[in-house]
């Protein structure tokens, strides 16, 4: 059924619950204008020269006369689908139903989600509501209520394919969206890189090749340290300090701020010892002098052998010598005394305990070096079935238990995988779960496959259980991917921090997730940064983010009708240091802005980021922000670029 005969069909039902009311009668008076004379005529039921009741001189259904009689003009089509009383009863169903038009009736079943004739149902006349229509859409309520819209074709048609990234293509989904670039091979899956990054170089990052023969994204830097000649405030025994950092980016030691000549005395050893320091011309401390306490000894009866003592004093540096006299009866071991056992699968582990300072032995450690090579029987999948198709979350993916010869761990037993099956491998989502089901409460909409398989706790995994293909088709309230050529101004840019002049978001074509364009968060306003000569990776921009920026994109949003929304989007990240971030903010029906997301380091290539945002689900307005900040100095640095913001809501 195309959309005209939903509504048609539609308002033939409303008129059947409407009922039969009959029309007012009025008496007219028509007006003639005759050589500047105003001749008036008496119109009455008979006699000659009556009302044509039949004449509609705007074809709209309702004829000339009976427009006059209630206020409406005969000469505008489009007044015939409008409802001046706002009781849900447009102009022409008023005509057919002979009701005033400008005077509320009882109400109709709009098509809004609500129960507005108040019988108990909701949009019951609306049969169609939410089946398919055209290539990727489905029929929802229009904005006025009044008809079925086929909303969500999508931006492409399914099969198109287009160039992205440096030498790739992308190919149109039947979901008519653009699927993820595929680039030429450039690894063996599972080969690893690792890099050096950070400040001083002193840190390391790897990354792995992935199942689509391209790098997958850098992980953090691990070890980065400081930036040199940096400081940061400390504390040292409730003291403020201060801590600088070296040459080589690591940080120096808390030193306590002072006067100088001041001296402090602090507790050392646990015998009582105490050590002093003493506050330099330069008003930093001095290390601190030897810890002195008194020789003494202490003696002590322990259950089951007796007499045992232990000495204190500068000769042990103010530290309590083990006690002594654990050979006596009562003893398990000898003080700091080791044993070891192997453990785990195979016994080919080994753990170790150690003997207590009153000669009895500790608890066993965890077991180490555990050679188990067996790995456990692959998971038979249950649900979600093959095929299988849902329009909402949660989604509880379910299977059989494995077996293994040493046990499954308790927290780590099953790894799910989930990949995109429109476009193999090229976004892939990876749950660890202790149990035989898990319930997915996110994920981004379109086809799906998933797998399972089980580890041990040697670390074995089974092989993947076989695939099942499932379909996540949310509705999609907002798709932005930023590919014109010109601004989309549904979206607000703005700086509100003009200290260093106003930069704010806007398109560029030097850098995209999905080609040609995305947004920079410096590509518009006055740019006014020069301090960093173009030492930015990307010498293509007139240098780096500048100073003292707050620059914002947001766009006002409806949620209503809906009770779960997420928020994907790409963003590429490069900032000086960790007080320039990009951030994401939502202001709902409160007023109020809240952070639900703050990223203020290295992104190392594009990324997806993933947020619910369901605790605004339901609101009519609702404003998301895109944010940049930064403060006033030393941005030697791309900044920020976002790209393909999608949101969906069910």
């Amino acid at each position: 059924m195309t959309g005209k005969g939903i509504e048609a069909g539609v308002r033939s039902q409303a008129m059947k619950g409407k009922g039969n009311l009959m029309v007012k009668a009025r008496a007219i008076l028509p007006i003639a204008l005759f050589a500047g004379f105003i001749l008036v005529f008496l119109l009455t039921c008979g006699g000659g020269g009556g009302i044509d009741k039949k004449q509609d001189t705007d074809m709209d259904g309702m004829p000339d006369w009976w427009e006059t009689t209630y206020g409406l003009n005969p000469l505008d089509p489009s007044d015939a689908d409008k409802d001046p009383d706002r009781d849900g009863w447009t102009n022409f169903e008023e005509y057919q139903n002979g009701t005033d038009p400008q005077i509320q009736d009882p109400p109709k079943e709009l098509c809004n989600g609500l129960d507005d004739d108040g019988n108990g149902l909701t949009d019951e006349i609306w049969l169609d509501k939410g089946t398919p229509c055209e290539m990727c859409g489905i029929y929802q309520c229009s904005a006025d209520g009044l008809s079925l819209e086929c909303q969500g074709q999508g931006i492409c048609s399914p099969g198109d394919n287009k160039n992205c990234g440096s030498n790739g293509i992308k190919t149109c989904l039947d979901t008519c969206v653009w699927g993820y670039c595929y680039e030429p091979l450039q690894c063996t899956v599972g080969e690893q890189q690792t890099s050096k990054c950070g400040y001083c170089e002193e840190g390391l990052q790897t990354r792995t090749c992935g199942f689509n023969g391209l790098w997958e994204i850098w992980s953090d830097c691990l070890g980065r340290g400081c930036r040199p000649a940096t400081a940061q405030a400390c504390e040292i025994e409730g003291k403020a300090g201060t801590q600088k950092c070296s040459d080589e980016c690591q940080w120096g030691d808390c030193v306590a701020n002072c006067n100088p000549g001041d001296k402090f005395t602090a507790s050392c050893g646990d015998c009582g010892g105490t050590h002093n320091r003493t506050c330099r011309s330069d008003g930093t401390w001095s290390g601190w002098d030897l810890c002195r306490c008194v020789d003494q000894t202490e003696s002590k009866d322990f259950p089951g052998y007796e007499g045992q003592t232990r000495t204190c004093g500068q000769a042990s540096q103010c530290e309590w010598n083990p006690w002594t006299n654990c050979t006596l009866d009562g003893a398990e071991c000898d003080a700091d005394e080791v044993e070891t056992q192997a453990c785990g699968c195979g016994s080919t582990g080994i753990k170790t305990r150690t003997c207590s300072e009153i000669c009895t032995w500790g608890d066993w450690g965890d077991c180490q070096g555990d050679l188990d090579g067996t790995p456990p029987s692959t998971p038979d999948v249950l649900t979600p079935e093959d095929g299988n198709t849902f329009y909402a979350l949660p989604i509880t993916f379910s299977w059989l238990p494995s077996t293994d010869n040493c046990g499954l761990s308790n927290t780590r037993a099953y790894e799910i995988s989930l990949e995109e099956s429109d476009q193999p491998y090229a976004q892939s989502i990876t749950i660890e779960t202790g149990s035989n089901s898990y319930e997915l409460i996110s994920l981004p909409g379109g086809r799906w496959r998933w797998w399972v398989r089980a580890k041990d706790e040697a670390g074995n995994a089974s092989e993947y259980s076989l695939g099942r293909g499932f379909s996540f088709y949310p509705e999609e309230i907002s798709h932005e991917t930023f590919d014109s050529p010109t601004m989309i101004w549904n979206w607000t840019a703005g700086d509100e921090n003009s200290a260093g002049g106003n930069d704010y978001w806007g398109k560029v074509d030097t850098r995209a997730n999905s080609d040609p364009y995305s947004l920079w968060c410096a590509a518009g306003g006055d740019q006014s940064d020069d301090e960093c000569d173009d030492q930015g990776s990307n010498n293509v921009l007139a240098s780096s983010y500048d100073n003292d920026m707050a620059a914002f994109l947001e766009m006002l949003l409806d949620f209503r009708g809906h009770s779960h929304l997420t928020l994907s989007f790409w963003y590429w990240l490069e900032v000086a240091d960790a007080k320039d971030c990009l951030k994401v903010r939502v202001k709902g029906q409160s007023g109020i802005w809240t952070e639900v997301w703050t990223k203020c380091e290295n992104s190392n290539g594009w990324t997806l980021s993933y947020l619910d945002l369901s605790a605004y689900a339901g609101q009519a307005n609702v404003t998301l922000q895109f944010r940049f900040e930064s403060d006033g100095a030393g941005h030697c640095a791309e900044g920020a670029y976002i790209d393909d913001i999608v949101v969906e809501g069910w």
